[in-house]
């Protein structure tokens, strides 16, 4: 049990007295430990929220969220929680946790006009599933925590996984949304902004639809979604290489980004690999995650098989110092064919042809459930940048550099820097460093992920130096990321939105905030507003 102090103060107590007569008592929840959890992400923790509120219908939303701010009390958006941004964490005492977990419908499947509506706390994998039947998926369909990351959460923070190869990131997917207001207003943007009109298309004049993607909740609460739908391909394929440089493994995946013919392209550093085979082996890890996945409803038929590919890990691995992986899509032998080539030609004699398990256990069970800390039992921080392909070598470069130059400081926690990295359509590189060193879970960690790992993880020592040290290197490596050309996604509290733009764009962006929520109660502090 967490020792929270029980929250006494009579504005809270009274709003959320008004919020149970509103939307139900049992969508009121003050207990401890419920709290605690809310308050925490992958990384870090935030002053204890007073309550969470987890509404179920769009009216119940609107209605909590005016009376909690007409109260002064500050609402902060969750989704499936796993940022590591703060995105979602509060940032002063008596704060309360928006759980959207209860919109979860999907409300819409339209497969003449090609577009689906979901509520906003709707899941990708629960998405995916609904589609499935009818022969379509979501253009962008998740990332691969979508078991449990939320549509609307993948529209406030951005994301990256699914279908971003060939088709870009979660924004350029939706046609419109529903937002709510910090005073309870409901609104519409893309086609479905005037009465009546149907959801299907998203640019009928200014963008509106875009001032909300990527907003981490800041400038209002997503409530509904609506995703563009593509026929579902019959026949897909995984193709993976290795390399013995980045700059060669860079170089083939900026040609096969630039065909446009691969679905998913990702890669891994040596060290991320070596991360996958040690102790146990890749074997072992993948085991794992079968294990979880069993207890999560279990993956596809036929898995057992490809698993069985892991063995060959150990043999190709260390032979070496960069791995590409890619899947590619169509709905005949002889297409899926040509595009298979097509990325052959693009890697050309650069790459040697590896077994290809990464991509063909990701395609089997694209949405089993994530890891929240390293398979060797360790806390971890991930970071990212979006770079263009022009300047990601000179990135690679400078990063290694500063890996070196912090070399005894992360020896001294056995701190740790893997790398993966991917294309997103034609013109973007997602480099994504992730830094793991040895400490003990927090709630967050003892609720997400398997036994298996949580077991040796609890034998750790508390490392408040390695955090520190997580936290610092996090800061500097995203200034070397800002010298590189680099943006991101997930900005929530962590990256530095405000930074370097002019006047004019960041006094836009705070009038709209200003319209959408005059009292600054919606997420504060995110954005860096």
């Amino acid at each position: 049990m967490s020792n929270v102090t029980p929250v006494h103060n009579d504005i809270i107590d009274e709003a959320l007295a008004l919020t149970r007569q509103a939307i139900g008592a049992d969508a009121v929840i003050t207990d401890a430990d419920t709290r605690a959890y809310h308050s925490q992400d992958v990384f870090a923790t935030g002053p204890t929220v007073a309550a969470v509120i987890r509404p179920t219908t769009v009216a119940d939303l609107a209605s909590a969220i005016k009376i909690l701010t007409t109260a002064g009390i500050a609402v902060f958006p969750r989704g499936g929680g796993y940022s590591y941004t703060d995105a979602y964490l509060p940032t002063g005492p008596n704060g309360v946790s928006l759980d959207m977990s209860g919109l979860n419908e999907t409300l819409e499947i339209n497969t003449e006009d090609m577009f689906v509506t979901v509520q906003a706390g709707c899941t990708w994998e629960a998405l995916d599933n609904a589609l499935a039947p009818h022969g379509v998926r979501a253009e962008f369909w998740g990332p691969l925590s979508g078991f449990k990351a939320t549509v609307g959460g993948g529209m406030s923070q951005g994301a990256a996984s699914l279908g971003s190869s060939k088709d870009g990131i979660s924004a350029e997917a939706v046609l419109g949304m529903e937002i709510v207001t910090a005073e309870g207003t409901v609104f519409a943007t893309g086609s479905a902004a005037q009465d009546g009109k149907s959801p299907f298309f998203r640019n009928y004049g200014p963008d509106l639809t875009g001032l909300f993607c990527g907003d981490a909740g800041a400038l209002g609460i997503k409530a509904t979604i609506t995703l563009r739908l593509q026929k579902r391909a019959k026949f897909t394929q995984g193709l993976s290489f290795g390399f013995d440089t980045f700059e060669a493994a860079h170089k083939a995946m900026s040609a096969i980004a630039a065909s446009n013919r691969a679905t998913e392209v990702f890669g891994f550093t040596r060290r991320a690999m070596e991360g996958a085979i040690a102790s146990k082996g890749l074997w072992e890890d993948l085991k794992i995650m079968f294990a979880v996945g069993r207890t999560s409803g279990g993956p596809i038929a036929g898995l057992f098989q490809v698993l069985k590919m892991a063995l060959a890990g150990r043999r190709w691995s260390t032979n070496s110092e960069c791995f590409v992986h890619c899947a590619v899509e169509a709905d005949n032998p002889t297409e899926l064919k040509g595009h298979m080539q097509t990325v052959r030609d693009a890697v050309g004699s650069a790459g040697r042809d590896i077994p290809n398990t990464m991509p063909t256990v990701m395609r089997a069970t694209p949405f089993m459930p994530y890891p929240v800390v390293g398979m060797d039992a360790k806390r971890m921080l991930p970071l990212h940048a979006i770079l263009p392909f022009s300047k990601v070598v000179a990135f690679h470069r400078a990063l290694e550099a500063y890996f070196e130059k912090r070399k005894a400081d992360m020896d001294a926690l056995d701190m740790t820097t893997p790398s993966i990295f991917g294309t997103l359509s034609t013109n973007g590189f997602l480099y994504e460093p992730v830094l793991y060193w040895p400490d003990q879970p927090d709630i967050f960690h003892e609720r997400n992920t398997p036994e298996e790992l949580l077991a040796p993880m609890r034998e750790n020592a508390p490392s408040e130096r390695g955090r520190i040290l997580a936290k610092e290197m996090f800061e500097e490596m995203v200034t070397i990321m800002h010298e590189h050309s680099g943006v991101h996604l997930q900005i929530g509290k962590a990256y530095p939105y405000t930074r370097d733009r002019s006047d004019m764009t960041i006094a836009l962006v705070r009038q709209i905030k200003d319209l959408t929520d005059p009292r600054g109660l919606i997420n504060p502090g995110a954005l860096g507003l």
